[in-house]
């Protein structure tokens, strides 16, 4: 029986449990809903399960939402990858800019690189009678003609044309006879601007006929706007003699009147007859794609601009009412650049306006301290585009200038202040900074092509980042400066030539000083009339009509005569008829204006330029094409999101300023007209009328103490800008230069018709584009800094010797010669057989002194040692003013030794 309950104790024991540290025996730790969790875990997680690691160890998990959630694979990679794309190697974006302003959108903050910019050239084939600013020799039938220099798109003046009669009149740009003969083929756009509604655009084509590719008018009566005719010569009866008329057609009562201005003729390509052709491409697109010039002109003085965010100039710069004398306050106090204050009387009202150019149809967020905003389309106020309060938006018209005014309506007389006055692109206000332009200027590209711009000068940016030129054309003026000389006579005409740097045979166009296309004619045959030219392998063949030079048939003129011609001066027998033909007895030379009449006259050879402007211009392709490089300044950042570039020629840079002298207004003052104001001295004005002053430099550094003014309209300005400075802030003994926008930009070229750039799209290739600019500069500043080192000596030049002037001795330490070292010119020589003031000989322009220079030499008259004067002017002109040794023998001499400044 004991042994049965041993056996039942082991039984017991032996399937005992081990009890637990914490543990009660009858705890249920482990529930089957655990177990069942625990067999179901897998690698994607869901609500109430476990996540189990798969084979490869990985598991998966929801989208994060919170903080704190744990992140996936494609959460991470979501917010890496944009850093990934930021840091790898990108091909940067390019972009095609157009003349006038445009929108460019980036996704970041990158460096705009310039990367190509190709040649055009424009001929007008009104030549400057075009220009409307004179009435000689522009003609009319059934109305007259007259100058109106209150109502003008260009230059000074426009053509305003009245009726007559109440039948249909004509004006004819230039007169009605000058037809243009034409080639089967030939495409045309004949485009005017047109104030008033009653004129259209017409040809009348003897034995040619034509077709219109397309027509157009913006004109409402109301301002200046352009038409277009756009054709394309299909038939001609007799190829060769046949022609056609341009001319403006005018309906209406007499006593009805149209101003005309601008007007232009060219020949043009068949590329650009389908680039205008295009459905959006509209008449205004037209216009500027053909802008007006006055002669033959090419790409050049181009500038690119970035706007910034602010389009509008500080306060200061604005402009006292509207532009037509409306709305002036009684006084302006200014607090700021950006802050002014203005009294105006009870019950009235006063503005402050400023001229800017928008987008058509864009919208725009106007913002400041003051009671409204206007906006205008220039000139015209009858009603105005918008009127708002400060931080709302308006959408601009067709139109792109635009009148923007600062508006104060005055309930009392007590001061308004107008301040942060901001123009921003979009429909949110920004908030105020103060206008930031930036540029890129390229003023001496002068980029040409032929006529049907199929070859062409381009311009690039090498690997050292240096701005080049590919040149396949050369231009020139032709000048009294060059080396003219004789070639041939025949009845009425005399040919002279002149030899070129390897041109390619018939490739030259000529424009006259009036700006007419000169005929080309085959080399060796005998031009039948004036204004021929032939331009052969080596040299220029240019035929003169007696009417032009004076020259009569049985005369030859001398090598410095034909000079004097292309000086502007015309040959006469007579001091008081210029139109008797010179063939002996004293000669004398009336000066040339361009419109074909005489100014002054002289029986004294000139040896200078008669008016500025007289010149002829000269372009051909060259035989061997060249590259080299240009003057280029400033650099363009865009900035993340929207921004407004602006493409456009008549840039200026670097010009040499000359401020006035002392005023009594304790102020100096920069591009004041000469003559407005009795109390400023002239002398000041710029090369060109100015429309806008984008930096004035001192002794080569940028000198912000100068306020630059634009949209000036009272007549103070030379153009629409000027500036001045404190007396306190001028220092006379500095170098000023200045860098505008030319008013008149038909005088220093066209805009490009497409400009093709870069930028960088992410970061790495921004950083790598700063370092490799930086490198490139680093090397070109230290060549330019080892070229200053180790420069060369500068060659003498010897010059041509005039006016019976010679050479002392023929030993080398006698001969005249010159050269330029830094901003010094230097002379030497011995000379002797002249004359009192006339010129020993001639400097180039680039070796001139901008004022008079006058020095002490010795000298010798008949073995009696005196002591002469040499003078050198701005026209280059080198003469004697005292003393000068008529002699030719070993007993009289000039020394004609000086070291003088050129700035």
């Amino acid at each position: 029986m004991l042994n049965n309950n041993w056996d039942k104790l082991d039984a017991a024991v032996g399937g005992k449990v081990d009890k637990s540290s914490g543990k009660g025996l009858s705890s249920n730790d482990y529930t089957t809903e655990d177990k069942s969790k625990l067999d179901g875990a897998t690698s994607a997680a869901t609500p109430t399960r476990i996540i189990l690691r798969d084979s490869a160890g990985r598991a998966k998990v929801a989208a994060p939402a919170a903080a704190d959630d744990i992140a996936r694979k494609d959460t991470v990679d979501a917010a890496v990858q944009p850093l990934q794309a930021d840091l790898t190697n990108a091909n940067s974006v390019g972009i095609s800019l157009v003349p006038g302003q445009q929108i460019v959108t980036v996704p970041r903050d990158t460096p705009l690189n310039i990367s190509s910019i190709k040649g055009r050239t424009l001929v007008n084939l009104f030549g400057r009678n075009g220009g409307c600013e004179s009435i000689v020799p522009n003609s009319a039938t059934s109305g007259s003609i007259s100058l109106d220099t209150a109502n003008f798109t260009q230059g000074q003046s426009s053509i305003k044309f009245t009726k007559t009669t109440s039948t249909f009149a004509n004006y004819f740009p230039g007169s009605n006879s000058q037809r243009i003969i034409p080639q089967v083929g030939d495409n045309y756009a004949f485009i005017a601007d047109i104030k008033g509604s009653l004129a259209t655009l017409k040809i009348e084509g003897v034995g040619v006929s034509y077709s219109t590719y397309k027509t157009g008018s913006t004109a409402t009566g109301a301002a200046f706007e352009t038409q277009i005719l756009i054709f394309k010569v299909f038939s001609i009866t007799s190829p060769g003699t046949n022609s056609f008329l341009p001319y403006i057609s005018i309906s209406g009562n007499a006593g009805d009147s149209i101003n005309i201005d601008s007007a232009r003729l060219y020949k043009i390509s068949e590329s650009d007859v389908a680039t205008i052709s295009l459905v959006n491409f509209n008449v205004a697109q037209v216009a500027n794609y053909f802008p007006y010039v006055d002669d033959m002109k090419n790409v050049n003085g181009i500038y690119i601009k970035q706007l910034g965010n602010n389009l509008l100039p500080p306060i200061i710069q604005w402009t006292n009412g509207r532009t037509d004398g409306q709305y002036k306050a009684n006084s302006i106090a200014v607090i700021s650049p950006d802050e002014v204050q203005i009294t105006v009387g009870v019950g009235s009202s006063a503005m402050l306006t400023t001229i800017v150019d928008l987008l058509p149809n864009t919208t725009y967020t106007a913002s400041g301290v003051l009671s409204a905003v206007y906006v205008y389309e220039l000139g015209v106020y009858g009603s105005f585009v918008a009127n708002l309060t400060s931080g709302k938006s308006f959408t601009t018209t067709s139109a792109t200038k635009y009148v923007i005014g600062a508006y104060k309506a005055g309930a009392q007389s007590s001061p308004f202040t107008i301040k942060n006055v901001t123009l921003s692109l979009g429909s949110s206000a920004i908030p105020y900074e103060r206008q930031n332009e930036q540029y890129s200027f390229y003023p001496d590209a002068n980029l040409a092509s032929n006529l049907d711009g199929s070859v062409y000068d381009e311009l690039y940016t090498d690997n050292t980042g240096q701005t080049r030129v590919i040149r396949m054309f050369q231009s020139m003026d032709l000048t009294g400066d060059l080396n003219w000389s004789y070639a041939n006579t025949y009845t009425g005409i005399k040919e002279v030539k002149l030899t070129l740097k390897t041109p390619q045979a018939d490739s030259g166009i000529i424009t006259k000083y009036d700006g007419k296309i000169l005929v080309k004619k085959a080399d060796g045959v005998q031009p039948t009339s004036g204004d021929m030219q032939t331009v052969n392998v080596s040299t220029l063949f240019l035929s003169i009509a007696a009417a032009d030079s004076g020259w009569g048939d049985s005369y030859t003129p001398t090598t410095d005569e034909i000079k004097a011609y292309f000086y502007g001066w015309k040959m006469s027998g007579s001091g008081t008829n210029s139109n008797t033909l010179y063939t002996s007895g004293t000669k004398y030379w009336w000066v040339m204006n361009l419109d074909g009449t005489v100014g002054g006259v002289t029986a004294t050879l000139p040896i200078q330029q008669g008016i500025a402007d007289f010149k002829y211009r000269l372009q051909y392709q060259l035989a061997v094409q060249m590259d080299e490089p240009i003057r280029s300044e400033g650099s363009l950042m865009l900035t993340e999101g929207a921004n407004t570039i602006e493409v456009g020629t008549g840039a200026v840079m670097r010009e040499r300023a000359i401020p006035s002298g002392a005023t009594n207004y304790s102020n100096r003052h920069l591009n004041f007209k000469d003559g407005a104001n009795v109390n400023i001295p002239s002398g000041n004005q710029f090369k060109n009328r100015a429309k806008s002053i984008v930096a004035i430099f001192k002794n080569r550094l940028l000198d912000k103490l100068w306020t630059a003014y634009s949209g000036i309209s009272d007549g103070s300005a030379y153009g629409s800008a000027r500036a001045d400075i404190l007396e306190s802030n001028f220092d006379l003994s500095a170098v000023y230069e200045v860098t505008y926008l030319a008013l008149d930009t038909y005088q220093i070229g066209i805009a490009p018709t497409i400009v093709t750039t870069l930028y960088s799209p992410n970061a790495r290739e921004v950083t790598d584009g700063l370092v490799k600019a930086s490198q490139q500069l680093m090397g070109r500043v230290s060549v330019l800094e080892n070229g200053t080192v180790q420069a060369k000596v500068p060659q003498w030049i010897t010059p041509t010797l005039l006016n019976g002037w010679q050479l002392y001795s023929n030993q080398d330490k006698y001969r005249p010669q010159y050269k330029k070292v830094g901003n010094l010119l230097e002379i030497k020589g011995v000379v002797c057989g002249g004359n009192l003031y006339n010129p020993i000989f001639l400097l180039p322009k680039e070796f001139r002194p901008i004022s008079n220079f006058s020095t002490a030499n010795p000298a010798a008259i008949n073995s009696g040692f005196v002591t002469s004067n040499l003078c050198i002017d701005p026209d280059g002109r080198v003469f004697i003013a005292l003393n000068a040794a008529t002699g030719t023998n070993g007993e009289n001499y000039n020394y004609i030794n000086a070291i003088l400044p050129l700035d």
